[in-house]
C-alpha cells in the first residue's frame, strides 16, 4: 500500500515510518524541507500555514496518516505559540482533506493523531472513555478542533480514525528523559501532590496502534491509545529511580513552583486523568507493554542497544 505520511521526522513518525517500510508499504512523506532519496520513500514539500502542498504527494495513495503538530511542551506558552499549537494541527488536517481527491479520490483511510488532552485535566476515579465530554482548557479545545476538522469533513467514502494518544514513553524524547535526568543526578521528585494519574503508552504500542488502525477496516472514529494500567506521577518517579538505582531524596516539587517555571502548561503537568482503553482492546488490539515496569525495562535497560533507523 502507498501511504501519505506527515510528521515523519518526529518522535513517533520516525518509528512509524520504519515499521511501515518493514511491513512492505511505500511512503509519500510531506516535509517542509528537501530530503535525500531513500528506498521506498518519496518526499514532497508542503507549507500548511501558507496552504501550500505538492499535489503529486497524493498520487496512488490509499491511506493518509497525519502526525503533524507542534510539540506542546517545546517552550513556554504565549499567545503566539498557542496559536501555533492550534494551527499546526487544524490547518494541516484541513489542507490534506481539501486536496484528498486530486487523483480521483483513491484514498480510503485517513488516520489522524489526537490526544487524551481532549478530556481536560480532571481528577477522576472512573476511567474516561471516547464518549466522555471534552474539557474546557486550552489543550482540550485544541484537540476538539483538531478532531472536528477530520470528522466534520464532507469527503465521502473515507474511513476516518483519530487515535487519542496518552503520554508516550520512550527514551528518545518526551516525558521520560525529562523525568530521568534529574533522577539520575539525585534531584528528581514527584510533581505537585504526586497523586495525579498518568495515562501513558509505550511508543511501540503507539506505532502498533497506527498499523492496527491502518489494516483493520472496521476501526473508525476516535480511540484512546493508552496502556491498560495507568500510574500516578509519584509511582512513575519512583519506578524510574529504581530502574537506574537512584533514591528519591527531595520532597515533592510544589504546584506553585511548576506554575512559575512552566506557566499555563503547568496545569497539564499538575493535572491528570484516568482514561479507558476498552474500545481499542475490544477491537482486537493487544498491548505489547501493558505495564509500566515492562515499558521502562524496554527503554532503560542497557541490554537494549538502539536500532538503526531509516529516517535517523
Amino acid at each position: 500500500m502507498r501511504i501519505l505520511l506527515t510528521g515523519a521526522t518526529g518522535l513517533i513518525g520516525r518509528e512509524l515510518a520504519d515499521k511501515l517500510i518493514l511491513s512492505g508499504h511505500q511512503l509519500n512523506i510531506l516535509s517542509r524541507g528537501k530530503k535525500a532519496n531513500i528506498p521506498n520513500i518519496t518526499f514532497f514539500q508542503w507549507e500548511p500555514k501558507k496552504g501550500l502542498i505538492d499535489k503529486n504527494a497524493f498520487k496512488n495513495v490509499e491511506a493518509i496518516i497525519n502526525l503533524a503538530g507542534a510539540n506542546v511542551g517545546e517552550k513556554r506558552w504565549n499567545k503566539e505559540f498557542k496559536k501555533e499549537i492550534l494551527n499546526s494541527r487544524v490547518l494541516s488536517t484541513r489542507l490534506l482533506l481539501e486536496n484528498i481527491g486530486v487523483y480521483e479520490n483513491k484514498v480510503q483511510t485517513f488516520i489522524n493523531a489526537s490526544a487524551i488532552g481532549i478530556y481536560g485535566n480532571i481528577d477522576n476515579e472512573k476511567p474516561l472513555d471516547e464518549n466522555s465530554k471534552p474539557g474546557s482548557d486550552f489543550l482540550a479545545t485544541v484537540v476538539k478542533a483538531w478532531e472536528d476538522e477530520l470528522f466534520n469533513s464532507s469527503v465521502k467514502g473515507l474511513r476516518k480514525v483519530a487515535l487519542r494518544l496518552g503520554i508516550v514513553i520512550t527514551e528518545k524524547g518526551g516525558a521520560l528523559p525529562k523525568m530521568l535526568t534529574p533522577v539520575k543526578y539525585g534531584i528528581g521528585a514527584p510533581l505537585a501532590s504526586g497523586n495525579q494519574f498518568i495515562s501513558w503508552v509505550d511508543i511501540s504500542d503507539v506505532v502498533n496502534a497506527f498499523c492496527f488502525a491502518l489494516e483493520n477496516g472496521k476501526v473508525s472514529g476516535p480511540y484512546n491509545v493508552v496502556a491498560p494500567n495507568p500510574v500516578t506521577n509519584s509511582e512513575l518517579t519512583h519506578k524510574i529511580a529504581k530502574m537506574v538505582s537512584r533514591a528519591i531524596l527531595l520532597p515533592n516539587i510544589p504546584a506553585f513552583a511548576l506554575k512559575l517555571l512552566l506557566g499555563e502548561f503547568a496545569e497539564s503537568v499538575i493535572g491528570g486523568i484516568k482514561v479507558s482503553t476498552k474500545k481499542l482492546s475490544e477491537a482486537g488490539f493487544k498491548f505489547q507493554y501493558p505495564a509500566m515496569d515492562e515499558s521502562l525495562k524496554h527503554h532503560l535497560s542497557p541490554l537494549n542497544p538502539p536500532k538503526e533507523k531509516t529516517l535517523g
